[in-house]
Formats: C-alpha cells, structure tokens, sequence
C-alpha cells in the first residue's frame, strides 16, 4: 500500500469521529452520482469511499449550498489520482461549472490545500479515465463562521538558525494563545483539532486536542502545523526544521564486577555521539511517483544558488531494474525543477538495462539489492543515456538467489544530467531538497538507499551546531563517591557497606539535553574468602562448570562471600614436521621409519597436549657427498656448522618442531649464537642452495 492511500485511511477514520467533537450535523457523502445537498459540515469520500479505489471513467458533479452567512471553505485532506491530466477534480465557487474556477483539474498526489469562498455555494467536478484507478480523495466542505483571533504558540528546546535543535526525547508542544475568547464562541486546545505534516516522512500525525507532537526519530524533519478551532478557522505555521538529536554512546571504564570493600576506584565516563544524519531512504515503487528528501542547513539564512558551480553534485546509491520506464528529477527548496534524465523517451531500446543489481523478480515487493553510486556533475563527460547506447554486460546473483548472466547494466561513476544546472539558480541553500523517480510500468521497482548533495565548501558558514560535553556538565549519584561527583568525568568510589550498589552517572550537553546510564559493583567484605584454581580447559567449582577465566563470586551472602579466582590453560593440538636423515630421536623415542605419530605432552601451562609428528626419514647416503660439521656440541654459547657445500640457511627448531630461530648464510659455514636459549636439545635443520631436502643435525644446549 502506497503512503498516501496510507494516509488517506488514517485520515478517513480521524474525520468520521470528529463531527462528534465538532458538530453534530456534519454529512457523509461518496461522490459516486451527480448530487445537490445543503450542508454547512461535510465529508466527501470519491465513490470507493474510505477504504476503497476510484472507478473508472468516472464523471460526477457535486453541488453545496451553505447555510452558513460568511462563505464557505473547501478543504483537500488528501487526494491521489493517476495523473492531473487524466484523473483530476475541479472546484468552482458557484452553482455549476461555468462558476469561477477555483481551481481546474487538480491531480496527482495533493495534501493539505484549503480554499476558501466567498459565497456560500460550491460545485466540485470529478472525472477519471478508462485506466489506472488510485486511493482518491478526502474533502471537508463547511461554512466559514466570523472568526476569533488565535495564534499557535509552538513551544520547542532550543534554536539553531533556522532549525530548533531538540533532545532526542523531547516533543513539539502547541499552547494556542486564544486572544478574543468567548467573545462570539469557546476556543479551547480540547476542542481544537491539530493536524502535525511531518513533510520529509510524508507522515501526519492529527486528532482532536493532539497539541503534543512525540516519537520523532533522530535527524532533521520538515514539520508544518495546521489548527481549526472549533468556529473551523484555521492558522497554519510556516515549514519549521528540527534537528533531533541522536543519544550520545556514554562508556564506562574502571568499573570492576566485584571489589573489596577497602579498594579505592576510578572510573570515567567518556561522552561520543554520530552528529552524521543520512536522507531517507527506501523503495522505488512502480508504477508510481516517488520522493525522497535530504535536508540542507548549514548556511547563512538566506544564501541561494547564485552560480551554477555552487551545487558541485548530486548523488544517488540506487539500483533499478529497468531503466527505459525510469524518469528522475529534482527540486529545490523553492520549488525549481531540474531533469537528471529521462529513460522513458526512449522505452523501447532501454528497457532491459539494470542500475546498480536489482532483484528483478522480487519475491517480496521493494527487496532491496545492491546499490551502484551514481553522481551527477559539471565535468563528467557522459550522460546515462549515452552509456545506454552501447551499455557494458555483466554476471552476478541477487539478494535473492537468482543469477543473471551478461545482463546490460549502467556503471556507476559521474554523468551529465539531461537538465540544465541554470534551473536551480536562485534556490534557497537552507532547506528540503528533494529526488523524484517516476516509474511508468508496473513490472518492476527498485530501492534508494541515500540521496546527497555536495555544495561548493566555501558557501558555509562556521556554526555547527554540535552538542558539547564538559566535564562540569557531569554529575554521578551512588555510596561511596569520595571526589568528583558533580562536575567531573572521573569519579574516586569505595564502598561503604558490602553487597550490591547502584550509581548512575548523567552528562547535560549545551543544549539542555541530558542523558544517563546506570552500573551496578558487587562489594565484598575484606575478610571475604578468596580461593585460587588453575585447571584445563574447564573447573567445576559448587556444582557449576567455569570454561574461561576470572574473578566469579561465589555466594552472595554478605560475610560470608567467597571470591574465586579461576585460571583455565587451554590445550593446545600442534602438529610438527620433520624431514631427517636417518633415525629420528624424539622425546627418548627413536624412529627408524617415515610415518605419522601422536605423543601426549605437558605444555608449559601444565596442560595435556596432542602432539602429531610427520616424519619422513631419508636415506644419509644422499648427503655423503656433502661433509657436514656442527661444533661444539655439547655448547654452551654458540655453535659452528661447516659444509662443503653452500649453506643457504639456517633453522634452529625445538624438539616438538616449533621455529625458535633462523638465519640466511650464503656460505660455507656459519656460527649462531645460543646464548639465550633455555637448555635443552634441539635440532639445526640445514638448507643447501640445491634443491635437496635439508640436513638436521641434533646438539644439546648446555
């Protein structure tokens, strides 16, 4: 479901209930016929009503009289049609069409757009095509009485420029201000209906009395306010930017599981926050038109687009299935329109070309696959439509399993726009700008995964408005706090009974925003119980089974707790390879024949380890020809090794195989120092410049 026919049913339902909060004689009617009705409060529905579609070929006319003295207001909740100039409504202030326009074939999607009339008659045309039927519309037409002034008052945190900074927890309050009440009627907030535009989530949040505004996510939003007091006189804000804040990561150190009731801690609190707030996001959907908006501040308040260098990119991470029925445009803050391209002109011959790697058979409607960045700029030297004309191929499987081969595809990289850059001179800098993605056949969507803007550096201005932690806007509450609990990051604790304590710490930024986490500390007596145990792999201690080390408290009873200090070895499996000429000696073990062997041995953490042994064992004979001497052996700090032929390195091993050292020769002899080695035999394995197996020669290291 789209998210405006979303809209559209959640507006529906509000406006059903509010002629019980408003006026008892409000209608409801379907323009399903032509109709003439007297009414001074209506609700208008097209003919699928509140639920429902539109039909086709639909051509109705609605006729209202007010009973009312002071005019009349027409009032489009909402409205989604295929298309302005297919599906459209037509107001005129009068009794028939050749009345005043008020306005001519009004279409597409539409929110909020209030008329008013002079007279007290109004005639509404509807007409729709034999194609595509939509959501439709949702219009309130009632009389206008004399109107008592009010103003909307909205209440926020903080200012930054043009945008209200805000905590991530704080809400948007209204508290009308009604300066002539009761002069000719009651003007409350509980009978003032309140509707909220969250413009950049295309969300609205109304209801009768609903001053309050709540649950906005972290990021910039575009919010208007629309109010009608209960004489139905409306006042709506200007468009507002608030900045909600994300919550600021507050990580501790120094803060130990258990300590002793004597122990002096510190612990800090370091303050980071991500002040990086991305455009939305989400599916292109088919067959419809869709919007994305980033939100731009930053600027001098009324900087504009005075040379077309200033906008520097505009960039998309996207991916579509078919790029022949895509068209995408963008618009800026005032309203300025500018072509990114237009695959639709040219449907035939584009048709098949992928952006990024889409799911083209998506099992699920809008599954996202994987974004390609597209930017478009000034130097590129290519549009998407001349990549199109000889497009490259390429192979892969989507996010769903299916596998396209040599499929035709748009690279990502820079291109040209098939607009002009000068059609956005003279946009605001500050504010919604915004990406549209016309997608014209109904086989296919894609997804969006950021939309950015990339403006000459030196337009900004040096005011960031980014939230500042001291550590005097720290402030810490538990037992024990000896120094620094108010107006400090570090903190010294000891604990002041034993047993479990509770602290928060708090942090207020400049803003006025405050945010806390809690810790908790286990303190023990000092003449709690300590017990030391070294195991491998596992201890069971008291029934329970311990596989890592650390200090674990074992009951819980104050005075009588016990501390206990676990040490895990964990064994280790080595496999060892050996090339030897002749019999092999290991571990007071000789072997006389290649093969593979398993010996059991106690590594140095007093654990059983599996050693594996490969050994190939090689004739002497092969290496007659070459004399070799190791000496001395016994020795104590170096030993010698002289060949006849040339040394090319030089290995020291240990005898469960592990590398305790080498050393390239390129000579006929070499010496190494042993002095730091721990005593014990070891083998020298001996690399020749041939292409032989190395000689090994075992010595014993006094």
């Amino acid at each position: 479901m789209g998210v405006f026919r979303y809209i559209k049913q959640v507006l529906s339902v509000l406006f059903v209930v509010l002629p019980l909060c408003m006026s008892a004689q409000q209608d409801t009617v379907l323009l399903n016929c032509n109709t003439t009705l007297t009414s001074c409060d209506l609700m208008l529905y097209d003919s699928g009503g509140e639920n429902g579609n539109y039909s086709n070929n639909e051509n109705y006319t609605l006729r209202v009289y007010g009973t009312g003295t002071n005019g009349m207001v027409v009032d489009i909740i909402s409205l989604n049609t295929e298309s302005q100039t297919v599906d459209y409504i037509s107001i005129y202030e009068g009794e028939s069409m050749n009345s005043e326009f008020l306005v001519a074939s009004l279409g597409g999607q539409v929110e909020d757009s209030v008329f008013f009339l002079e007279s007290n008659c109004v005639t509404i045309r509807f007409r729709s095509d034999n194609s595509i039927n939509r959501a439709g519309f949702v219009i309130r037409i009632h009389c206008q009485r004399n109107c008592q002034e009010y103003s909307q008052n909205i209440l926020y945190d903080g200012i930054y420029e043009e945008g209200h900074i805000i905590c991530n927890s704080s809400s948007i309050v209204s508290n009308p201000i009604f300066y002539n009440n009761n002069v000719e009627y009651e003007q409350s907030i509980e009978n003032t209906f309140f509707r909220w535009n969250v413009i950049n989530e295309y969300r609205e949040v109304s209801g009768m009395g609903l001053n309050t505004l709540d649950g906005l996510s972290p990021g910039m939003h575009l919010i208007c306010l629309s109010t009608f007091d209960v004489a139905n006189c409306i006042v709506s804000s200007d468009t507002m930017l608030f900045v909600v804040m994300n919550e600021p990561d507050l990580s501790l150190s120094g803060v130990p599981e258990i300590a002793r009731l004597d122990d002096t801690l510190v612990i800090s609190c370091d303050v980071s926050m991500d002040w990086d707030y991305s455009s939305t996001s989400g599916c292109i959907t088919a067959s419809e038109i869709t919007s994305f908006d980033t939100i731009i501040h930053g600027f001098p308040a009324d900087a504009v687009v005075n040379d077309i260098n200033d906008i520097e990119a505009i960039c998309l991470e996207m991916e579509h299935s078919y790029l022949g029925d895509l068209e995408v445009w963008i618009t800026c803050p005032s309203g300025n329109r500018m072509e990114i391209f237009k695959g639709y002109d040219s449907f035939i011959t584009h048709i098949n070309i992928f952006m990024g790697e889409p799911i083209d058979d998506d099992p699920e409607s809008c599954m996202a696959g994987v974004p390609y960045n597209y930017c478009w700029t000034h130097d590129a030297s290519q549009s998407i439509l001349d990549v199109a004309a000889n497009p490259p191929t390429y192979t892969y499987t989507d996010n769903a399993g299916n596998y396209y081969s040599n499929h035709m595809y748009i690279p990502a990289g820079d291109y040209i726009p098939s607009g002009d850059w000068s059609s956005l001179l003279g946009c605001p800098l500050n504010g919604d700008w915004r990406i549209f993605f016309a997608d014209s056949i109904a086989m296919d969507d894609g997804f969006l995964f950021s939309f950015s803007m990339q403006f000459n550096s030196e337009l900004y201005e040096d005011t960031a408005a980014t939230p500042i932690y001291e550590d005097y806007d720290f402030a810490w509450n538990g037992h024990g706090i000896i120094s620094g609990q108010d107006g400090s990051s570090t903190i010294l604790v000891s604990g002041e009974e034993p047993g479990l304590q509770e602290y928060t710490v708090s942090v207020t930024n400049n803003y006025g925003c405050t945010y806390d986490t809690t810790f908790t500390i286990y303190f023990c007596s000092p003449d709690y119980v300590e017990t030391f145990i070294t195991e491998c792999d596992s201890a069971e201690y008291n029934g329970v089974v311990y596989y890592e080390s650390g200090d674990y408290m074992v009951g819980a009873v104050c005075g009588d707790e016990e501390v206990l200090h676990l040490t895990i070895n964990h064994s280790v499996d080595t496999a060892v390879y050996v090339n030897n000429f002749g019999d092999y000696e290991w571990n007071d073990e000789t072997f006389v024949e290649s093969g593979t062997y398993t010996m059991v041995l106690q590594g140095n953490s007093g654990c059983d380890s599996i050693v594996t042994l490969h050994l190939t064992i090689t004739d002497i004979a092969e290496f007659e020809s070459e004399k070799i001497l190791l000496y001395p052996n016994p020795a104590d700090d170096i030993i010698n090794i002289v060949s006849e032929a040339r040394i090319s390195n030089v290995e020291i091993v240990s005898p469960i195989g592990k590398l305790v050292f080498g050393s390239p020769v390129d000579a006929d002899s070499a010496y190494l120092d042993i002095r730091n080695l721990p005593s014990g035999a070891y083998f020298a394995k001996i690399w020749f410049g041939n292409d032989k197996l190395p000689a090994v020669m075992k010595f014993v290291k006094r």
